[in-house]
């Protein structure tokens, strides 16, 4: 259990400095990569509430297929470790593609924006 706050500390300490070293408007090969990382999507968009809970909980259904894949009084629990396994991978996707979108769309003109040119 020690060893898993110590890889998450680690992961969140690299991806929120990669983040801060970024500008807002470039788009660097570092910055795609970061998305494949579950939550270090988000720290780059600047949600990083969303990117703690979805770091933390990928790590927890991580945790949780370990835990399960271990035989308990010699039977492994396979339901339970399957189930976890399809949350993770759920977990993945979800911030993959969260990442990226977000950061397609915080180039889009904002609405107040549109409306202050439209007025002058």
């Amino acid at each position: 259990m020690i060893r898993m706050m110590k890889l998450f500390i680690i992961g969140m300490a690299l991806t929120f400095s990669i983040s801060l070293s970024n500008e807002k408007g470039e788009k660097s090969d570092i910055a795609k990569k970061l998305a494949y990382i579950p939550g270090a999507g988000q720290v780059y968009n600047k949600e990083y509430l969303k990117g703690f809970m979805l770091f933390s909980s990928e790590l927890y259904s991580i945790f949780q297929i370990n835990k399960f894949s271990k035989p308990a009084a010699g039977v492994i629990n396979i339901s339970k470790r399957n189930t976890f396994i399809w949350w993770a991978i759920g977990i993945y996707v979800y911030s993959v593609i969260d990442a990226h979108v977000e950061s397609e769309l915080s180039s889009f003109p904002d609405e107040d924006n549109v409306l202050n040119e439209e007025e002058k």
